[in-house]
C-alpha cells in the first residue's frame, strides 16, 4: 500500500517531468514563424499549466498539507534566467520555476553557495520583456536527477508584485 509520502514523492516527480516538457514546448514555440499559431500554442500551454497547478492544490488538500508559511505568495512562473556573480562576473544559465514578491526559485546544473550575490535576468515565457534584479542565494539543494534548485531572495528595495524591471543597471 502506498503511503502519503509515496504519493507526494510521485507527484513531485510528475511535476518535475511536466516542467521539463513545458520548457521544451516553449522552446519549440519560439521557433514557430506563424505568430497566430504560436499564440494559440502558448495559450494552450498556459491552460495546461494552470490545470496542473490546480491538480497540485487539490492533492494538497486531499493529503491535508498545510499552506506554506511564506511572507509572499509564490506563483509558478516558467522562464529562462541568467545569473551573474557580482564578485567574479561569471554567468550561469538556469530555469526559473516560480516567483514571489521576495524572490524566485531556479533550477540549474551547478551548486550555488549560500549568500552569493547575483544579478538576475529572467525572461518569462509569457512576456518578452525581461526583469532584472539583484538577489542573494538563500538555499541550494541537489535534486534526485542531479540538478540543483536554489532559492534567491531579491534585495528588498527592488521587489515588486508585477515583476517589472525597476532597476536597469543591476
Amino acid at each position: 500500500m502506498f503511503t502519503k509520502a509515496d504519493y507526494l514523492n510521485y507527484l513531485d516527480l510528475l511535476a518535475e517531468k511536466e516542467r521539463d516538457m513545458m520548457f521544451g514546448l516553449h522552446s519549440l514555440i519560439d521557433r514557430v514563424s506563424d505568430e497566430a499559431v504560436a499564440g494559440q500554442l502558448g495559450a494552450l500551454l498556459r491552460e495546461k499549466q494552470e490545470a496542473s497547478e490546480e491538480i497540485g492544490r487539490l492533492f494538497g488538500r486531499l493529503f491535508g498539507l498545510a499552506a506554506e508559511q511564506r511572507r509572499y505568495k509564490r506563483e509558478p512562473a516558467l522562464g529562462e534566467a541568467k545569473l551573474r556573480n557580482l564578485e567574479t562576473g561569471a554567468m550561469t544559465a538556469c530555469r526559473c520555476l516560480d516567483i514571489s514578491l521576495g524572490g524566485l526559485c531556479v533550477q540549474l546544473a551547478a551548486e550555488l553557495p549560500q549568500g552569493l550575490l547575483l544579478a538576475v535576468e529572467v525572461r518569462f515565457f509569457e512576456s518578452r520583456r525581461p526583469i532584472v534584479r539583484r538577489a542573494a542565494v538563500r538555499w541550494c539543494r541537489r535534486t534526485e536527477d542531479g540538478r540543483y534548485r536554489a532559492g534567491l531572495q531579491f534585495e528588498a528595495t527592488q521587489a515588486t508584485h508585477s515583476g517589472e524591471a525597476i532597476c536597469d543597471d543591476c
